[in-house]
């Protein structure tokens, strides 16, 4: 293994030639790529090439229809498997999110669930999304 250097290059020493190799490149807050079946040649150099793309972060505030926070809010992305509680401020911060659209439900035993469907979250930036909910009556 070898980890690049500040202008993201990297070498790889003393493999067999003639053999294919499935190469895995990660990086924190990168959403991880492997390429598979590399063959190295005999007596060369094997260029390998890749584009990394950073996840991407989706926040915000949850309040009641007076603006006032909502604490311990619940909140999703559906099918994702990826969620938070609100803080007392009613803030919530969901992070490595593969860029892409997704309906985000926001939940709390005292308020009215709400579904924001077709939600696009961007890579490599933080997305924001308040949200109000209103009281159940």
């Amino acid at each position: 293994w070898d980890v690049t250097d500040s202008n993201g290059e990297y070498s790889i020493d003393s493999l067999e030639t003639w053999r294919g190799y499935d190469i895995f490149f990660m990086r924190s807050a990168y959403i991880d790529t492997t390429i598979l079946g590399v063959l190295v040649s005999r007596d060369d150099t094997t260029t390998l090439d890749i584009v990394m793309y950073p996840y991407g972060a989706l926040s915000g505030v949850v309040t009641d229809g007076a603006l006032n926070p909502i604490e311990n809010a619940h909140v999703s992305i559906i099918g994702a498997g990826i969620s938070d509680l609100t803080d007392a401020s009613g803030e919530y911060f969901l992070y490595n999110i593969h860029p892409g659209t997704y309906n985000i439900l926001f939940e709390h035993q005292d308020h009215i669930d709400v579904t924001v469907e077709d939600f696009n979250v961007i890579g490599g930036d933080t997305t924001i999304l308040d949200q109000t909910m209103q009281e159940c009556s």
